[in-house]
């Protein structure tokens, strides 16, 4: 299988630009975003459409910056290679260890989890993943069952299980995702999470008591239905892809069902938690 790499170098480099086009180009079905001093690297499984890129940069770009990108396309075998030359073992809260196969020498932690790379998000190392990371960390996962709508690699139900959900399903619409999922829920030797391919009409026919979700605003918008529907009374929903100022948006579409617990911030993109209510409380 062929996938295709996208290099985005910014003059002069701005962070916020960065964030910007990192958020809108992971609706183009790039992923695996590698952060460098300049711009970042992304990865995706389809041939991109030059034109929707061209049209993102034109919108969001300040005229004072130059934007330039290239697209090459590379072997699968050659996945690993890239992978080793940019990531690095990550600690979380002094708590939670991600790393993979190759890395060595260390720390102790006391969540380890083992995440090798398959062109599937949700290492980590991006913004969005680490603060649910943090939430999963502070949350009481004991006996609780849990959904990971879009899993990407697994990792999120893979702490999840790791702080003590009883019952874990996780699923994404990607083969590749679904596949590393698997592999990787094997290789930290979890077997309380069913990973399953899932598609817009799929139908769940159980309610948990936590869904994870890290996805984007858009799909977060499509699906506030459907969560509320899978959540226990009083049940708790963890969701990250967006910017702080999405969060007053989300709310317009969640407001009716749930009320806001927390929030956190992390270089402009954001993650909330949410409860299950009766209520019509605002953000």
């Amino acid at each position: 299988m062929k996938f295709f790499e996208i290099q985005v170098h910014i003059f002069p480099f701005e962070n916020e630009i960065n964030e910007i086009l990192i958020a809108y180009f992971s609706e183009l079905d790039f992923d695996n975003f590698i952060e460098n001093d300049d711009g970042f690297s992304a990865y995706s499984n389809i041939k991109p459409d030059t034109s929707l890129i061209d049209s993102i940069i034109d919108k969001y770009a300040p005229k004072n910056l130059k934007i330039k990108y290239q697209i090459n396309e590379i072997d699968n075998k050659n996945w690993n290679e890239e992978w080793e030359k940019n990531i690095q073992p990550l600690v979380i809260n002094d708590k939670c260890l991600i790393y993979t196969s190759f890395h060595s020498n260390l720390p102790k932690c006391e969540y380890e989890i083992l995440i090798d790379p398959k062109m599937s998000f949700g290492t980590g190392h991006h913004q969005t993943t680490e603060m649910m990371v943090k939430y999963i960390l502070e949350t009481d996962f004991t006996n609780k069952t849990v959904l990971d709508a879009g899993c990407g690699t697994g990792i999120l139900a893979i702490l999840a299980s790791k702080r003590g959900a009883s019952e874990l399903v996780a699923f994404d619409y990607d083969d590749i995702c679904v596949e590393n999922s698997m592999e990787n829920v094997q290789k930290n030797k979890i077997n309380n999470i069913s990973i399953l391919k899932a598609d817009e009409n799929h139908v769940f026919d159980r309610k948990f008591d936590i869904i994870l979700a890290n996805i984007n605003r858009n799909v977060l918008l499509s699906y506030s239905k459907m969560f509320s529907d899978l959540l226990n009374k009083e049940g708790k929903i963890v969701m990250s892809g967006f910017y702080e100022d999405d969060i007053k948006i989300l709310n317009n579409t969640y407001s009716e069902n749930f009320k806001l617990i927390s929030k956190k911030s992390l270089n402009n993109w954001s993650s909330i938690m949410l409860q299950k209510t009766q209520g019509n409380e605002k953000i």
